[in-house]
């Protein structure tokens, strides 16, 4: 929970503009005037190390955002960075919003950049249906953990297979219909998908990466 005594920033960015993505999809809202305020050491100490490099605590004008943040909601600030929020206050008597929020993607250590692909179906040369993939979404920040290695028989040839779990921060609807890009060049075979379960928590995705 907030702490108000340790609400004193050592760095202020700035009036910036945001703007807030609604976690359940409903219309979001462009608020000009919002204050990024940098936590210090000694905050991340009290509160047991919830808040990290990947964390700000943001204040949102009640009168630009009458309906307020929610958790779960996203801030998007100005540089397209995305801050999904975990604690809402409605702080200095009611006239602003104080919302702490993180950075899934720097928390979860998103350090690749994939594209989704997705398949539409057209006639070969054979004229039976084939998959033609083209892209989906591009650019989706992300983390890709092998798991395990192992041969597998395809085609009458041995081909070498590697599981992996590749993380997100959005969810963005991916789905096993869907194939993923990695940064190399190299696909991977959607397994299974994950959707988070909290709302500090990334989006799991099973997958297999065959050469």
């Amino acid at each position: 929970m907030f702490d108000p005594s340790d609400d004193f920033p050592d760095v202020i960015d700035g009036l910036e503009a945001v703007t807030l993505v609604r976690a359940d999809g409903s219309p979001g809202a462009a608020v000009p005037g919002a204050l990024r305020l940098a936590t210090r050491s000694r905050e991340a100490a009290a509160c047991a190390g919830h808040y990290r490099a990947s964390d700000a605590v943001w204040n949102l004008p009640a009168a630009q955002l009458p309906d307020g943040p929610r958790l779960g909601d996203t801030i998007v600030d100005a540089a397209g960075q995305r801050w999904t929020v975990l604690e809402v206050q409605l702080a200095a008597r009611g006239t602003r919003w104080r919302c702490a929020a993180r950075n899934l993607a720097i928390a979860g250590g998103l350090d690749a950049t994939i594209d989704i692909e997705q398949a539409t179906s057209a006639k070969g040369d054979s004229g039976a249906d084939v998959p033609v993939w083209t892209l989906w979404r591009a650019g989706v920040p992300a983390r890709i953990q092998p798991i395990q290695s192992h041969m597998l028989a395809a085609e009458g040839r041995q081909l070498a297979a590697t599981r992996v779990t590749i993380y997100l921060a959005e969810d963005v609807g991916v789905s096993p219909a869907h194939r993923i890009r990695g940064p190399d060049g190299r696909i991977y075979t959607i397994q299974a998908v994950r959707k988070a379960s909290r709302a500090d928590a990334l989006v799991e995705i099973d997958a297999v990466r065959c050469e």
